[in-house]
């Protein structure tokens, strides 16, 4: 599909897979000031991106990487994209960016989980479905925010599913009242989901 795709453009367009989740785009373009390469390499990227949605149903998110003015600088520039897992962590799905780096934050992920988990037991014991979305959603940009490593960030989401798990488990709740219920399936599947779908 991808190759159907870039084989239509005027220009060459050289396309390889790096493992199961990446591949690699490389768009020549001419230096000027009447072209701007990352808004062409976008506009390109655009097209690829409808193709799949299209016949395939699927989203891929793309990061934009350094202009290369001589072929021994597309060594870096490739690497350089690889190494960037914690951008690629917070993308929106779907999304078009370009590269940049993200500096670790001073703050410890693990000094929030108090708050959170318990945010989320209460929200659960007293099945506010209708909190779970806006709570999902203050975490998560939350996490963004800081852009904690990826590593942590799951850490951290399961530790409080877990934990609560074990404590309707204690309460006789989780056989009894709440497995298979809507507010728990829609629970887990809400922070899953916004904790993974990008990495």
């Amino acid at each position: 599909m991808i190759g159907e795709v870039i084989g239509g453009e005027e220009s060459p367009v050289v396309h390889f897979a790096y493992g199961t989740k990446e591949s690699y785009f490389l768009y020549p373009f001419q230096s000027s000031l009447k072209v701007n390469p990352y808004a062409e390499a976008a506009e390109r990227i655009r097209e690829i991106q409808t193709a799949l949605r299209k016949y395939l149903k699927i989203s891929m998110s793309f990061v934009i990487g350094d202009v290369c003015h001589h072929p021994e600088e597309i060594k870096g520039a490739l690497n350089g994209l690889l190494s960037g897992t914690v951008q690629r962590f917070y993308m929106d799905e779907g999304s078009i960016v370009k590269q940049r780096s993200f500096a670790n934050g001073n703050l410890d992920i693990f000094s929030w989980y108090d708050q959170a988990s318990t945010e989320f037991r209460e929200m659960m014991l007293e099945k506010k479905a209708d909190r779970i979305a806006p709570t999902v959603r203050h975490w998560t940009d939350f996490l963004k925010e800081h852009a904690f490593h990826p590593e942590k960030v799951k850490d951290w989401v399961l530790k409080p599913l877990l934990d609560l798990k074990l404590k309707l488990q204690s309460l006789q709740y989780f056989r009894s009242t709440y497995t298979g219920t809507s507010c728990t399936r829609k629970f887990m599947r809400s922070i899953l989901w916004r904790s993974w779908s990008t990495g």
